[in-house]
């Protein structure tokens, strides 16, 4: 599974095959990607994995970059 860092995307416009918004706990959210071959999480600087407060937080997260399928995977708590 590849790592990308938050870094590398947040100032990069990024064509993104695939984004899924994972439900990690409640109003934490993570983000895995399918960008070309690469597959993986998005991550922080300190290589932890990179959470997001809010599918708007996410949003504009990824404002710039180019998105060809978004999913969004809640966990039974939050349906």
């Amino acid at each position: 599974m590849h790592k990308f860092l938050f870094s590398d995307l947040e100032d990069t416009p990024t064509v993104i095959d695939y984004l899924e918004v994972q439900s990690y706990e409640m109003n934490v959210y993570l983000v895995y990607l399918t960008v070309k071959d690469r597959s993986g999480m998005v991550y922080d600087k300190k290589g932890k994995p990179m959470r997001f407060f809010s599918t708007g937080h996410i949003r504009e997260a990824f404002a710039h970059c180019s998105v060809a399928v978004s999913y969004t995977h809640l966990r039974a708590h939050e349906t």
